[in-house]
């Protein structure tokens, strides 16, 4: 019996010792990407609204980093370097058409094999599997169901979806997720307080609803013991672009590059609170090259530039690394020839070089928002450029200027869909001016004449641009005698043969040029006798006309907001021939029906 009880003693003693030597766990890594909030929507340092509670805890006991810089305005190129370590050049996502090589090697593949568990979820947009970021985690979470009031997944969601991941997994297990929201791109969607009540509409309401996620998020992970074990890392990935002349997808300013960096590194209970800042440039490669560091890993080899650790940075209020390093940024464009070019621009201290063919120098410091260039006569733009010699292997050829079309097409959709406030309207003889230059801008603003009934603007339009149906529309309205009596004529002349086709009820000449999916439900309908038939059939066409919006909605917002989920194609703004049938009185009923939305817009 002596020896049994000397046993049990020993082997209890032996688990006792080994549990008191078990490795501490590796503390857990919460990565939140917010695409295009830029710096200025974010200051750890200065007065903030009572409203933005979620920001605020986030700021507390954190490492605000103010002076970071995004190594493209591309959300998926951003993303790549902050899961690589490295810059596009390098890790070759460098385009909206690009896709991350099973060769390069992420951090979620490295740190998975030890054990950490990794999840992310897409909040939408350019963000979904194929783009091969998926590598190393887990669940990667893009299901986001695309509907026509919500063509987004919003961050509450997104939160709600890590917390019940996060709530299946046991504590002792460390985790790596990254949450990505893309809210502020849609500040016309309406948000709502707490108490139920609607919020401004606006860029300002989307920030609000994105600090009540984060406000919840933080509570969460209090009340599951697992907020002070886990770094938290809040990150923009883009900025606001603001300037004109420029299309978001290529401003390579601070105020698209510059972007807000918030470390809450992991500490036991009884640590003291830390709260400084860190002055000195970084770029998110840099936060990616930490990362690394972070596991134990070696990181990949840089190909451009020199990389920097920030961990020094998170225990002490240092940054021991040379301000003057350059950074290089970059975008890709793709030309509606389908030529693809890439703009950079070289961060070096308070000076930004945009490498245009007409070079660009601007001292930040003293130019806070990059108005005034520094001329080519100045000692410091010649100073400058001889520095550059030192990095010319980094430099690409310089990029040439978007074409002044795209501009203004970039601008009109902007003004007229995605503003929420009509200040300043365009003449209409500039419209009409620029529509003859672009078929594509012809078809935007030929539905802008028609949801205002501009009626002698439209004719105008269509004689500018040779367009018939347009034309045959607004005679129409306008109840011309000459058309009363020529109406057959004009039906003859008509370039569509889709309505022609309709209007004068040949089959055979329908089917033979119309077989989209969309053209084939609409005859189905049009010409079933059956009212039994001809509801069920409507059903069809009700689904697939609002398909076919849906998809022209999502292309609108593509194009306003400078392609960041797919570049620019001619055929997104072709319109359907039903588009413009269903404006014709004879199909009023079939307008109100098929659930055609007017837009409030005028011009």
């Amino acid at each position: 019996m002596k020896v049994f009880v000397s046993i049990l003693f020993i082997l209890g003693s032996l688990l006792v010792s080994s549990c008191g030597n078990e490795p501490e766990r590796v503390p857990s890594i919460l990565l939140i990407t917010i695409d295009n909030l830029g710096f200025e929507d974010l200051s750890c340092t200065g007065l903030m609204s009572s409203q933005l509670e979620g920001f605020k805890k986030i700021c507390e006991d954190s490492v605000y980093f103010t002076h970071a810089y995004s190594p493209s305005v591309l959300t998926k190129s951003a993303v790549s370097s902050l899961l690589t370590g490295q810059s596009p050049p390098a890790h070759k996502l460098r385009g909206l058409d690009d896709y991350l090589s099973e060769a390069i090697v992420t951090l979620p593949e490295k740190i998975v094999k030890k054990g950490v568990r990794t999840a992310f979820f897409s909040g939408g947009g350019a963000l979904w599997r194929k783009s091969g970021l998926d590598q190393g985690f887990e669940v990667f979470d893009d299901n986001i169901p695309i509907r026509w009031n919500r063509l987004y997944r919003e961050s509450e969601t997104t939160v709600n979806l890590f917390l019940s991941w996060l709530q299946k997994k046991r504590k002792k297990e460390s985790f790596f997720s990254v949450l990505h929201f893309i809210d502020l791109y849609f500040k016309n969607r309406p948000t709502f307080s707490e108490s139920g009540q609607e919020r401004v509409r606006g860029r300002q309401g989307q920030i609000l609803e994105l600090s009540d996620s984060l406000l919840k998020l933080y509570t969460s992970l209090k009340q599951q013991d697992r907020w002070n074990n886990t770094m938290v890392i809040l990150v923009g990935l883009n900025g606001v672009s603001r300037r004109d002349g420029e299309v978001k997808a290529m401003n390579l300013f601070s105020e698209n590059t510059h972007i807000p960096l918030v470390i809450k590194p992991a500490k036991k209970k009884r640590d003291l609170g830390i709260r400084w800042t860190i002055d000195k440039n970084i770029s998110l490669i840099d936060l990616g090259y930490s990362l690394f560091e972070f596991y134990n890993l070696e990181p990949p080899k840089p190909q451009q530039g020199a990389r920097v650790s920030l961990l020094k940075s998170l225990e002490k209020p240092i940054s021991n690394w040379d301000n003057e390093r350059p950074l290089i940024m970059e975008s890709q464009w793709k030309s509606l020839t389908g030529q693809v070019s890439r703009r950079q621009a070289i961060r070096r201290g308070r000076r930004l070089y945009i490498n245009d063919e007409q070079p660009k120098l601007y001292n930040s410091l003293l130019d806070r928002q990059e108005r005034s260039e520094i001329a080519p006569e100045n000692s410091l733009f010649s100073d400058f450029m001889q520095s550059l010699r030192e990095i010319d292997s980094l430099l690409m050829k310089p990029w040439q200027q978007t074409e002044d079309s795209v501009i203004f097409l970039n601008q009109f959709v902007n003004h007229y869909w995605m503003s929420s406030e009509q200040s300043e309207d365009w003449p209409i003889s500039l419209l009409l001016s620029e529509a003859s230059k672009s078929p594509i801008f012809a078809n935007l603003l030929s539905e802008l004449l028609i949801q205002n009934r501009m009626w002698e603007e439209l004719l105008e339009s269509s004689h500018e641009n040779k367009n018939k149906v347009d034309e045959y529309i607004a005679l129409t309205y306008l109840n011309q005698d000459k058309f009363k009596t020529k109406q057959e004529e004009f039906v003859e002349q008509l370039d569509d043969h889709c309505i022609k086709s309709v209007l004068r009820r040949q089959r055979s000449t329908f089917i033979k040029h119309c077989t989209d999916d969309l053209s084939i439900a609409f005859w189905a309908w049009y010409t079933e006798e059956v009212p039994k038939k001809k509801k069920r059939k409507f059903g069809v066409l009700y689904r697939e006309y609002n398909f076919l919006r849906l998809q022209e909605k999502i292309n609108i917002y593509n194009y306003a907001y400078g392609y960041p989920w797919f570049y620019f194609d001619q055929k997104n703004f072709t319109k359907h021939w039903l588009d413009r049938l269903i404006h014709l009185p004879m199909f009023k009923k079939l307008k109100e029906n098929i659930g055609y939305n007017q837009r409030s817009m005028k011009i």
